[in-house]
């Protein structure tokens, strides 16, 4: 017999390893879920410090600009100090959506230097235009003091913070892939795992079937050897319609029929149907009553001496306890 343990086993390894897979499958997407947020998050960080050096640059472009203005009276230097309105505010208010609140801690202060900062130069190219280079060139030089110093040292502050945000962002991205691999690792080698031995228990089982199957198959040629050695008269009837499935040698001598024309045949098909009425009744009482019936009969064959049969009509259960067919001995008394 198959050993159902080993059929337990494969069913319980199933599970197991749904189970298994789906635990390391979560951790797994979860892992993949942080690390897609670290890139994120890198990516927005190194967009703050491009954001931040075009903003430092323009400033520097403004200044540039407007110093070349007051100097020479030329308004096309003025330029880049009309883009660096446009423009610086945006690129501050954007670097404040990008960066989380608990990373915000120069942007406002940095906010307030530039505007200030556009604001002197502003009023620089006014005085230039309404006062002339003299006193123009008085508040540009009044500008470039302690003021100026003050507003570098916030833009080196502000790099120094924006670098090192980057910097953490990175550090945290790659330590988030290296766990992430080796969630994925894990899940490929508990699989494997799990596919070897269930491919092991599968096989076991297979090979158990076999050994069953054949050992089945043996049984039943030592059974039908014996049943076609038996010198009584034996049929095995279905309990539906009582056709024969069923017939040994001796039910084929004594009946002169061969194997082929006694196969799905009923008894009327096979004896006179007095003989045959007395049989199917003895056969339908044994299945209604799920017990044993003996009758006398007799067996009428042209060409045949006569024979005095004494036969056992015996029911034959499924594993639900209902018949599924009946065997029939008769013995020449």
């Amino acid at each position: 017999m198959i050993n159902t343990s080993h059929s337990r086993a494969v069913r319980f390894s199933f599970g197991i390893a749904t189970g298994v897979l789906a635990w390391v499958s979560v951790c797994a997407s979860w892992s993949a879920y942080s690390l897609f947020k670290s890139f994120k998050q890198v990516s927005q960080a190194h967009e703050v410090l491009a954001k931040f050096q075009h903003a430092q640059t323009l400033m520097e472009s403004a200044y540039s600009g407007v110093s070349g203005y007051v100097l020479t009276g030329d308004a096309d230097r003025l330029n880049t100090f009309y883009y660096a309105k446009l423009v610086v505010s945006r690129e501050v208010s954007e670097m404040t959506q990008l960066l989380p609140a608990t990373h915000q801690g120069t942007v406002p202060a940095l906010q307030a230097e530039l505007e200030r900062r556009l604001k002197e130069l502003s009023r620089i190219v006014k005085t230039r235009q309404t006062s002339g280079q003299a006193a123009s060139t008085q508040l540009l030089t009044a500008e470039t003091g302690a003021t100026r110093y003050a507003m570098e040292r916030l833009l080196t502050d502000c790099h120094t913070e924006y670098t090192d945000y980057l910097n953490n962002r990175s550090s945290k991205a790659q330590q988030r892939s290296k766990r992430t691999q080796g969630w994925l690792a894990l899940a490929t080698l508990i699989s494997l795992a799990l596919v070897g031995w269930t491919y092991f228990l599968l096989k076991r089982e297979a090979q158990e079937r076999e050994e069953a199957e054949d050992a089945k198959g043996h049984t039943e040629t030592l059974l039908n050897s014996v049943i076609e050695r038996i010198p009584y008269m034996i049929f095995v009837k279905d309990a539906n319609a009582l056709r024969v499935t069923l017939a040994n040698q001796a039910a084929t001598a004594w009946l002169g029929k061969s194997q082929e024309e006694i196969l799905g045949s009923l008894e009327q098909d096979l004896r006179p149907s007095d003989e045959a009425r007395v049989s199917a009744d003895a056969e339908l009482t044994a299945l209604r009553e799920c017990g044993t019936v003996e009758i006398n009969e007799r067996l009428l064959v042209p060409g045949k001496p006569d024979k005095q049969l004494l036969t056992l009509k015996i029911p034959l259960l499924d594993r639900e306890g209902k018949p599924k067919y009946v065997l029939s001995i008769s013995e020449d008394v």
